[in-house]
């Protein structure tokens, strides 16, 4: 039984959106976080162009530290 437990905290912890407690208006799937940061880094940097990889490996740095 504990080992049930356990496996639903860590599915929990790996996909909130697939948990029932989580509150799904509030839970930014993380594709879409990473792609929300990532045309901030964008527009910050002054709206470069060809540079989509790189602003992308940045925001998912980014939101990793946080």
């Amino acid at each position: 039984m504990k080992s049930t437990h356990n496996a639903i905290t860590k599915t929990a912890r790996l996909n909130p959106l697939k948990t029932e407690k989580a509150a799904p208006e509030k839970v930014v799937p993380l594709c879409e976080a990473i792609g929300i940061k990532a045309y901030e880094i964008w527009m910050l940097r002054g709206q470069e162009q060809g540079h989509d990889q790189e602003h992308w490996f940045e925001a998912e740095r980014q939101l990793q530290q946080s």
